[in-house]
C-alpha cells in the first residue's frame, strides 16, 4: 500500500512563532517540516537562530534552503531532525555527495529537492542513494507562491523511473494541487500557507488529511 504523508511546513521569524505553530499541528500529523533559510540561498530567512523543538511522537523533516548546508549540519540544531532535505543547487555533484555522505554519517534520512528549473536526469546518480526527493513546485522561500502545473510532469517521470521512491512535493499545496500530485505518483505534501495562513489551522489540516487520503 503506498504511504500519504502531509507535512505542515512552518516558516517563522523568530521562536515563539515557530513553537506555536509546532504546537498546533503536532498532535495530528506524522510528519512536520520545517523550513530553514539563511537570506542568501533565498531572499527571505526563516528559522535562522538558535532553537529546540518541542517533543513529538513523529518525525521533524528540515527543509535547507541555505548556502553552506555541511556547516549547518554542525549546529546543535540539527540533532533535533529524523529527514534533512539539501538542494540540489547549493553547488558541484561532489559537494551534493560529500553533504549526503555527511547526513548519513548522523543516521538520518536524506532527501533532495529540486527548483522548477532543475532537471532531476541530471543527479540519476545521487537519486539511487537517498531515501526521497522533493519536487519544488513553486520557486522556494515563502507561504502562498503560485503553483507551477508543470512540475506534475517532473512527478511523473520520476515516478516512471523510480516506481518505489518517496516523492514529496512543496509549494502551492491546496486540496486541488494536493489531487493533481498525488494522480501524477506523489506521496509526500509539503503543505505551509494552506494550513497557517488561514484562521483555523486545525480545520484547513483536517480539509487537506480527507484528501490525502482519498
Amino acid at each position: 500500500m503506498t504511504e500519504y504523508v502531509l507535512s505542515p511546513a512552518v516558516i517563522a521569524s523568530g521562536r515563539d512563532e515557530m513553537i506555536g505553530k509546532v504546537n498546533a499541528v503536532k498532535k495530528e500529523v506524522s510528519r512536520i517540516h520545517i523550513d530553514i533559510m539563511d537570506g542568501i540561498f533565498v531572499k527571505q530567512e526563516s528559522n535562522w537562530f538558535p532553537f529546540s523543538l518541542p517533543s513529538f511522537k513523529g518525525e521533524y523533516e528540515a527543509h535547507l534552503m541555505v548556502s553552506d548546508p555541511a556547516s549547518w549540519l554542525k549546529r546543535k540544531e540539527a540533532e533535533h531532525f529524523d529527514i534533512l532535505v539539501i538542494h540540489a543547487e547549493i553547488g558541484s555533484h561532489d559537494l551534493l555527495q560529500s553533504v549526503v555522505d555527511a547526513i548519513k554519517k548522523k543516521k538520518k534520512e536524506v532527501f533532495l529537492a529540486l527548483n522548477p528549473e532543475t532537471p532531476w536526469e541530471n543527479y540519476l546518480d545521487l537519486l539511487h542513494k537517498i531515501n526521497g526527493v522533493q519536487v519544488m513546485c513553486v520557486h522556494p522561500g515563502q507561504y502562498s507562491a503560485t503553483f507551477i502545473l508543470r512540475m506534475l510532469e517532473k512527478v511523473r517521470s520520476l515516478r516512471q523511473h523510480f516506481p518505489s521512491l518517496f516523492i514529496q512535493v512543496d509549494g502551492g499545496m491546496n486540496e486541488k494541487n494536493i489531487l493533481l500530485a498525488k494522480k501524477a505518483g506523489a506521496n509526500g505534501f509539503i503543505v505551509g500557507g494552506r494550513i497557517f495562513k488561514t484562521q483555523d489551522p486545525l480545520k484547513a489540516l483536517w480539509d487537506l488529511e480527507k484528501v490525502v487520503g482519498k
